[in-house]
């Protein structure tokens, strides 16, 4: 009786301890990815405000800037970039003044991301109907292929002039300090936004 109340005591303090064990790995994996959305967000911000401390108007966009700036945190070069695809994407890119890369269409967007690229579009005054666009979701050669032409690992991608400007966030946050409004207007269009950016 002594040894299976032992024993039972045991398989108890066993089971405590791989409980514990396993809310301590979920805790541990929520701080880690709380951490990386914080961290993320702070990079953006300190390479928006330093490079908007040292850009004039006659130099590169900020966009640019600020893209290039987050490119080099992140390098993949997992995909061997064929010479056929590579080529295939300068020409959507330099064919055009302003292209996008979405999943889906603009008219119907697959992905919330995708879809809230296509509705600042529109809040500046360039319609659905008129933006030039990929659906990376018919073609998995070109899908591969952008994430080492731009060398950033998501969608949407945006280029303006041929230059790859970034995803939503990086759209989001021009639009919100009024510098899509100027990114823009080097692409020849003249934005009809009248608010204000955090709207």
């Amino acid at each position: 009786t002594l040894h299976s109340h032992t024993l039972s005591r045991t398989r108890v303090h066993h089971s405590l301890t791989a409980h514990h064990h396993t809310a301590m790995q979920s805790q541990a994996r929520t701080a880690a990815a709380r951490l990386m959305r914080s961290a993320t967000t702070v990079t953006v911000r300190n390479i928006v405000t330093k490079t908007a401390a040292s850009t004039t108007s006659t130099m590169m966009p900020l966009a640019l800037k600020q893209t290039r700036a987050v490119l080099v945190q992140q390098p993949l070069r997992a995909y061997a970039l064929k010479k056929s695809v590579e080529e295939s994407i300068k020409k959507m890119v330099t064919s055009h003044k302003l292209f996008v890369f979405i999943k889906g269409t603009p008219d119907s967007p697959m992905c919330g991301y995708s879809r809230a690229v296509v509705q600042l579009l529109d809040l500046h005054g360039i319609p659905p109907e008129d933006v030039n666009f990929f659906n990376i979701l018919s073609d998995e050669e070109i899908r591969s292929g952008l994430k080492e032409y731009s060398n950033w690992p998501t969608f949407p991608q945006v280029y303006v002039n041929g230059e790859f400007v970034g995803g939503c966030d990086i759209l989001i946050s021009m639009h919100q300090s009024g510098e899509l409004k100027d990114l823009l207007k080097t692409a020849g269009h003249e934005s009809t936004y009248t608010g204000k950016g955090d709207e």
